[in-house]
């Protein structure tokens, strides 16, 4: 039992080891169980354990519920501070006197809180175009 507790130790960093580990000690627990090894494959391919592993690995990112799968697929709504940010980081690349000339003339604002919020995302686009280019 030590040995199997070390070696969970040293490669439990990764999805797939994990996987791999569940798959043989449940296959273990069921020769164990049964009390005969008849029929039992003893041994395996690379091939066998690579595609346990991408099974395994699957059902490890699959969302437990709903709610979960739907939280991760909806897109972050931008906020003012978003576009502060992408600011910010304009004016780190040039200065802050162009990006607020940018915002003057292609929104004739000169605030950010003057920005609708369906308007936040082109502006952040047209921000970091600006500070990469």
């Amino acid at each position: 039992m030590a040995k199997l507790e070390i070696s969970v130790l040293a490669g439990a960093d990764t999805k797939g080891f994990l996987a791999s580990l569940t798959t043989q000690i449940d296959r273990l627990e069921a020769l164990l169980a049964k009390g005969n090894t008849a029929g039992v494959k003893d041994e395996y391919t690379d091939a066998d354990v690579a595609q346990e592993s991408v099974d395994a690995e699957e059902s490890f990112d699959a969302p437990t519920t709903p709610a979960k799968a739907r939280e991760k697929t909806k897109p972050k709504k931008l906020t003012v501070e978003d576009v502060n940010a992408a600011c910010k980081t304009a004016s780190a690349a040039s200065n802050f006197k162009t990006v607020k000339k940018w915002l003057k003339e292609n929104y004739e604002i000169d605030s950010v809180q003057e920005l609708e919020a369906d308007q936040y995302a082109d502006v952040i686009a047209g921000l970091t175009e600006l500070a990469e280019g």
